[in-house]
């Protein structure tokens, strides 16, 4: 736990008023409550063997107990309060650090890793951390002085009786570390199987259509039932150890009573006469330096989770970071969309390599085809433009500079992109519009969205532009991908770039599409990438993809005289459309 702690620190930004707050009503309201036994030890020695008990004195010092119990329990539930709102702030600030690692580092992560499981590091494992870190500092300062001062008190009262409760310690503590390192193991594990568990649960939610179209409701069942079972049996076998500490604790505290009433005896037989008022304070003190232990032991479970959940958001943490030494500037992004591909090299991996001592150029306002069979790697090409990943070797130049020698937000911003699902996110039309660019009028806005052909549509919504879009907003994807143009027009971007935008659209609609399409592109280099091969012959280059690897490029005429790959797919699909 000290560990997680220490591994803390760096987020404690605003959070340490809170841990002071914390200390102090912890120790004042511990002593408080620490100090009453021994005021009983007094009460039992003023009625134990007195003939003429003053229960006026009694009285008034039992009422003393009630007030200091009770503004001790004020104080360390207050001290609680403290110790909630630190775990509060210093997940905060780990979950802000976390999120600002995933949005800034290589998008090659999210490609390699469960949706899921990253969701389940931001959610639950950041929840794990939070509940150690509440519980650890909601019992460690009352626990610490606890100990401290009831050890003290104890000393004060009888030191051969203090000797037997200190000595179940070494032993307490002998047995948690050689216990320590399974549990740990246990509990990483653990954490591993329920990212796992939950990027699969995402995955079987977001495709359940396609799982009952073909009948895979039984195998995804099976699939999650294997897991699910084996995070059970890990589960139990994490907190089975986990559990076993308390009984065990409560034994070695049980020991130490019968202990204590053993060793009165034998010093009351050999003249060191152990007073009834003393054994009584003694074993209330006992059982007080003993709770903090016992305490503990009921959290190792929160203790071993947390300590696992920060060990998975730290693997998020030491993810590299796309670090940006050059200033950002609007006006610095590409402005004509000259771009050149010279000898260029690219591989995700480095034993297959896909694209070789690639060269191309494209000019200003040329439309550039992107074709190939499904997975054959189309979207490299726009992962390598856009810096998504970088090139192995070579370079490629837009408006005569190394797109390396730009800054990422403004290269980005020098691309138009429209994807082959319209993406959408939860607000206005107008704060979708104006996703790249915040700082856009309306009157820009507005031209965006006629030139994109979806203003008439948007001012016939009840709110207009001011429509706030979700799941229950009644629109086709259609209209949904014709939002997405205008927000691509909006920044007006030197470079387009059309993913396959056409393909989940019915033939009307993509005949609407395809005209804004052509009005948009005037004047503006356009990369497509097709499935719809008749759609791009008029590109002034088609560059055609197979496995991974660029097969050729040129004209249509060009590639259609090879009689090569180009041409058979071509006239694969000509002859289905026939």
């Amino acid at each position: 736990m000290i560990e997680l702690i220490m591994n803390l620190r760096a987020y404690s930004k605003n959070a340490k008023k809170w841990l002071f707050l914390n200390i102090i009503t912890a120790f004042i309201g511990n002593l408080f409550i620490l100090v009453n036994p021994l005021i009983i030890g007094f009460i039992v020695k003023k009625a134990v063997g007195v003939s003429n008990v003053d229960f006026n004195y009694i009285i008034k010092y039992l009422i003393l107990v009630g007030i200091l119990y009770l503004l001790g329990t004020m104080l360390l539930w207050f001290s609680q309060v403290c110790s909630h709102n630190y775990a509060t702030i210093i997940t905060r600030n780990l979950r802000n650090h976390a999120f600002h690692t995933i949005t800034h580092t290589p998008i090659s992560y999210l490609d390699r890793t469960q949706t899921g499981d990253i969701m389940a590091r931001f959610s639950q494992d950041i929840d794990l951390v939070f509940d150690a870190l509440s519980h650890f500092f909601m019992y460690f300062f009352q626990g610490a002085t606890t100990i401290l001062f009831s050890l003290g008190i104890m000393i004060y009262l009888n030191i051969w009786l203090t000797l037997v409760v200190v000595a179940m310690v070494p032993v307490i503590f002998i047995y948690s570390n050689a216990t320590k390192t399974k549990r740990n193991q246990r509990f990483v594990v653990l954490q591993k199987l329920i990212g796992e568990l939950t990027g699969t649960a995402k995955e079987y939610f977001d495709e359940k259509k396609l799982i009952q179209a073909y009948n895979y409701q039984e195998n995804a069942k099976q699939k999650f039932d294997k897991l699910n079972d084996e995070l059970t049996v890990v589960g139990e076998k994490a907190y089975f150890a986990a559990s076993i500490n308390n009984p065990t604790y409560r034994l070695f505290t049980n020991i130490s009573y019968a202990l204590l009433g053993l060793v009165s005896i034998l010093l009351t037989i050999n003249g060191h006469k152990v007073e009834v008022a003393t054994l009584t304070s003694m074993i209330m003190y006992s059982a007080m330096f003993a709770r903090p232990f016992n305490d503990f032991s009921v959290l190792t479970a929160n203790f071993m989770a947390g300590r696992a959940g920060l060990k998975r958001i730290t693997e998020v943490l030491e993810l590299n970071v796309e670090l940006e030494k050059i200033p950002f500037e609007f006006n610095d992004r590409a402005v004509l969309g000259n771009i050149d591909f010279n000898d260029v090299e690219f591989a995700y991996t480095k034993n297959q390599k896909l694209i070789t001592d690639f060269n191309l150029k494209v000019k200003r306002g040329q439309k550039v085809a992107i074709v190939g069979p499904t997975g054959a790697g189309k979207s490299t090409m726009i992962n390598l433009l856009m810096r998504f990943y970088d090139v192995n070797n070579g370079a490629i130049i837009v408006d005569g500079k190394d797109i390396r020698d730009y800054n990422r937000k403004a290269l980005r911003l020098s691309f138009g992109l429209v994807l082959q699902e319209p993406w959408l996110f939860n607000g206005t039309i107008e704060s979708n519009l104006k996703y790249g660019r915040k700082d856009a009028t309306d009157e820009e806005m507005i031209e965006a969205a006629k030139k994109a052909n979806c203003h008439d549509f948007i001012m016939n919504l009840k709110d207009g532009y001011k429509t706030r879009l979700s799941d229950s907003t009644n629109l086709s994807v259609g209209q949904k991908q014709l939002l997405t143009i205008a927000r691509a027009i909006l920044i007006d971007p030197p470079i387009l770039i059309l993913d396959e935008a056409t393909s989940n659209i019915d033939s009307l609609m993509e005949q609407e599409i395809q005209t804004t399409f052509a009005r948009v592109m005037k004047g503006k280099t356009t990369f497509i990438i097709a499935h719809r091969l008749k759609t791009i012959v008029d590109s002034d280059i088609i560059i055609a993809m197979d496995k991974g690897n660029i097969v050729e490029y040129g004209t249509h005429e060009e590639l259609m005289n090879k009689d090569a790959f180009y041409a058979k797919l071509y006239m694969s699909q000509f002859a289905k459309d026939e």
